[in-house]
């Protein structure tokens, strides 16, 4: 891309998808080979009880969804937005896990787990077999990390 700017970061949430679908009407003019594209899962996209969350069906769908809004067959990240404490982690990691199978997802990731929550993931992946998490994205705002100390 020009400039040197290749790295795209979205979410199936921003906008109500509406992000990403600009996002691919965009990016059809650059190859996909020059870019990294990622996106991320867990918040509201649907008004249902599975249009949010970390479960396999949400999981499914919302790839789905993101693929298309950014007319592409693959992402090269996917990040799990939040953790989901109503779903059993292994759940998300097995799922997570065949996406990369499927060839949809190259590499997948968290966002602001505490190391608590990425350990016990390490530990189910380890046993299970699964693909590793390639990328996490922690808490990177001191005053948040100052504020929910007190």
């Amino acid at each position: 891309m020009s400039k040197g700017v290749n790295f795209i970061d979205c979410a199936d949430a921003y906008s109500g998808g509406a992000a990403e679908r600009f996002l691919g009407r965009i990016l059809q003019k650059y190859p996909r080979k020059e870019l990294v594209l990622s996106s991320k899962v867990f918040f509201l996209t649907g008004k249902d009880a599975n249009g949010r969350g970390l479960s396999r069906k949400h999981i499914f769908e919302s790839i789905e969804q993101s693929l298309a809004n950014m007319q592409t067959t693959y992402l090269d990240m996917y990040f799990c937005h939040r953790f989901d404490h109503e779903t059993p982690l292994e759940e998300t990691l097995q799922s997570l896990s065949d996406l990369v199978d499927q060839g949809k997802v190259l590499y997948y990731g968290v966002s602001e787990w505490t190391p608590v929550q990425l350990l016990e993931a390490l530990i189910i992946i380890k046993e299970k077999g699964l693909h590793p998490i390639s990328v996490i994205q922690p808490q990177y705002n001191i005053f948040d990390v100052i504020l929910k100390k007190r």
